[in-house]
């Protein structure tokens, strides 16, 4: 899977379009130590990050850590399948 976060200043700026993916609109939101992804409508998802258990590269790639207690996030997120060959040219890269 291929994932693209693209922050966004606000919930109202246009949404984003990204050809063959499918893109939604997140909010993470802090609380404490910990921040929690919700969907546009406000509902709560069962994702939640947090500072203490968390890797430092996934936790940045969320924007958990440029949050302050309280404060939300607004990203799109685009996501598309992987092809197979493309799975096999990364592992080539790799070596």
């Amino acid at each position: 899977m291929d994932l693209v976060r693209i922050p966004l200043a606000d919930r109202k700026e246009p949404f984003n379009r990204l050809p063959g993916h499918r893109v939604r609109r997140l909010c993470l939101r802090r609380t404490g130590r910990q921040g929690r992804l919700h969907f546009v409508d406000g509902t709560p998802t069962t994702i939640v990050l947090d500072l203490d258990r968390d890797e430092p590269q996934l936790l940045q790639w969320f924007g958990l850590p440029d949050l302050g207690d309280g404060e939300s996030g607004w990203f799109d997120l685009a996501a598309r399948s992987v092809e197979p060959a493309r799975l096999e040219m990364a592992s080539d890269l790799a070596r």
